[in-house]
């Protein structure tokens, strides 16, 4: 292990991957760092098993010699030590790069595992069908109420109410909830507090997920451990069929025909197309990947199944070309199609190329060669049919491309209860703001805001005359936990604010302000996740981006006085002054966003009636589609002292200097 706990490699901000910190007891240094979705899942479940005694991220780097004589380094991502003695170096990596790399890793991980043999270890490889299993979702799904320490004075009691026979979880719910005089969330809460903390049984913990129907039993009539021994899962021997990749099938039907000559241009590439479908596990064939796969190969949804089809009845001759078989064929020399060729590259290399200016480029070469132009509409098939969907549509802009064919990678699974994962972010407010005393205009304010992904309401914001800073984040993070009534009287709003609770993850960038250690320090007080999204890469904060767009909206369609009317409408009229119309001081702007949100903003449907308002949605006792009772959050601070604790954490340590 590395010296003194301190993590062998850094873990540092990148385009690709989520970082984040995760508090915990099983680590010297109270928290473990992560860089990638699955290893926070895999972190996740570690935590929560009983029988792990120690956690330690990016352990020891390993050297070893490759193939080629070079000596080089590999540093695995977890180390895991159990109670029973058994130690484990973990490495996480997603099926599909296990698959696509796999002769890339080889070495460094025959090196791991012999390094594991000789000091007494395993190593081992872990992919998402491994960790993302039903045990993943009831440990996510019960993370927040297990943090409600609250709870503990319902724990003698629930053992006994609970009958020998065992009962439902939604049935359980109404019972607690009239033995213990509390609303249905709070009965929730408190069975889910007692299924992370093993104090209730539920059979299957590990194969079945938590529902409405879920039978719990009291530890007094069931002797078997609540929960197996998190390793037990880790067996790679065991892997479902649905994680194998069907490159068997595939080689079985290119053997059809095998004597087949190569007729259509198109044939290799087709047969490259189906190798990577049937060597992509089916559990792994998501919809989005669909999408993106016919993308990538520039072919329709309903192209790709009839030649699949095709292919899976008649091999390789079901991936021939049919479309030469109609209308009358028209055949080029080798001149003609070198030049078409040149005159497609001419329009995919070059972004802000017409089909027009290509076709001109094509009849210059052509007239510099003296062969026949072909027809526009010739070359134009030429380019559709020769070029990939992504190539043509890269001349759309890097923002395109970005946003329709860079997969979004997996955040959390869904928030799936209130105050799960909290997204905040900053960014100007487009209005100009007047000086209280002089009346002179200043500056656009900043906004630090925070918006809950499964309601939709905002949690907490900030505004203020400096950039964004630890401070104005905290403020706004600490307006989350409490209750809102003070704001809703002092502002005088028509309806409640009801959203208060500790947030079980936020989701922020990669600023200074939100890597700032105050921040760290807060959430590793309060037991709250901190994770980071990829930098350059806003669309991963959807929610509070969308946030933003629609109070820019807002202003724009109430003409508050020195709203900012945007740059392109100053271009075209250089006399339009918004700063000269400010009238709004900072204060009278608060109470003004105050209102909004609370009044307009959290009763309006963000997806055009495709979801429910956030006033709604915060409300809601179960989901929707299982009818589980949903748990409520995590309860804010209640005594004097931790309140004022809490409100005092934000202010910034003063240094005295002694002369």
């Amino acid at each position: 292990m590395s010296l003194d706990w301190i993590p062998a490699r850094a873990i540092t901000p990148k385009e690709k991957g989520n970082r984040g910190i995760i508090p915990t007891k099983k680590n010297q240094l109270g928290e473990v760092q992560y860089e990638s979705c699955l290893e926070r899942d895999l972190l996740l479940l570690a935590i929560h098993c009983p029988g792990v005694k120690l956690i330690h991220h990016q352990p020891e780097t390993i050297s070893y010699t490759d193939s080629k004589g070079k000596l080089r380094r590999y540093t695995p991502d977890v180390y895991l030590e159990f109670i029973d003695g058994n130690r484990y170096l973990i490495e996480v990596k997603y099926e599909e790069d296990i698959i696509a790399n796999k002769s890339k890793y080889e070495e460094r991980w025959e090196a791991a595992r012999q390094h594991a043999n000789n000091t007494a270890m395993k190593f081992i490889v872990l992919h998402e069908g491994q960790i993302r299993k039903p045990r993943w979702f009831n440990v996510w799904f019960t993370l927040g109420s297990s943090k409600c320490r609250t709870n503990d004075r319902y724990m003698d009691k629930i053992n006994q109410i609970i009958p020998s026979t065992g009962v439902e979880y939604n049935s359980l719910c109404h019972i607690l909830a009239k033995e213990f005089d509390v609303n249905l969330g709070k009965a929730a809460q408190i069975i889910c507090f007692a299924i992370y903390h093993g104090l209730v049984y539920i059979e299957n913990f590990s194969t079945k997920r938590l529902s409405a129907v879920t039978f719990i039993f009291g530890l007094t009539s069931i002797k078997t451990p609540p929960f197996t021994l998190l390793y037990n899962d880790f067996n790679e021997d065991q892997i479902n069929d649905d994680f194998k990749s069907d490159s068997k099938q595939f080689h079985a039907l290119s053997k059809k025909e095998i004597a087949l000559p190569n007729q259509d241009s198109h044939l290799e590439d087709r047969e490259k197309m189906m190798l990577e479908w049937y060597e992509r596990p089916k559990y792994l064939r998501t919809a989005q990947w669909r999408e993106c796969f016919c993308n990538k190969w520039g072919i329709s949804k309903s192209q790709f199944y009839r030649l699949l089809k095709r292919y899976e009845e008649n091999g390789r001759k079901g991936l021939l070309s049919r479309i030469g078989n109609a209308g009358r064929k028209v055949v080029f020399d080798e001149i003609v199609m070198r030049n078409m060729e040149l005159g497609r590259k001419f329009f995919i290399m070059n972004n802000l190329a017409t089909f027009n200016q290509a076709y001109n480029h094509l009849r210059k070469i052509c007239e510099d060669d003296g062969v026949t132009l072909p027809s526009f509409s010739a070359f134009k098939k030429f380019i559709y049919r020769n070029s990939k969907k992504m190539d043509r549509d890269s001349k759309k802009g890097t923002e395109y491309v970005k946003t329709f064919y860079n997969p979004s990678l997996k955040s959390f699974q869904g928030a799936c209860q209130c105050l799960q994962v909290v997204e905040f972010d900053n960014s100007f407010c487009n209005i100009f703001i007047a000086d209280e005393e002089k009346r002179e205009y200043l500056d656009r304010p900043k906004m630090t805001a925070g918006i809950d992904c499964r309601s939709g309401m905002i949690t907490g914001f900030n505004l203020s005359h400096f950039d964004s800073s630890s401070r104005s984040v905290l403020e706004a993070l600490v307006q989350t936990i409490p209750p809102k009534n003070d704001y809703t009287e002092m502002f005088n709003t028509q309806h409640e604010w009801p959203i208060q609770g500790i947030p079980v993850a936020i989701l922020v960038d990669n600023g200074m302000d939100y890597r700032a250690k105050k921040l760290a320090d807060f959430c590793k007080r309060y037991d709250i996740i901190l994770e980071f999204v990829p930098i350059k890469t806003p669309r991963y904060k959807a929610y509070i981006e969308q946030f933003f767009n629609v109070l820019t909206k807002a202003m724009l369609q109430e003409s508050l006085p020195g709203v900012d009317i945007g740059l392109s409408r100053r271009l075209v009229n250089p006399d339009l002054k918004p700063e000269k119309n400010a009238a709004l001081t900072l204060d009278e702007l608060e109470e003004w966003m105050h209102k909004w949100i609370v009044d307009t903003y959290h009763f309006t449907n963000r997806y055009d009636d495709h979801k429910y308002a956030p006033h709604f949605l915060i409300n809601e006792t179960e989901d929707k589609k299982t009818r589980i009772i949903l748990p409520l959050p995590r309860e804010s601070p209640t005594s004097p002292q931790d309140i004022d604790e809490l409100y005092l954490s934000i202010l910034q340590p003063t240094v005295l200097v002694v002369t």
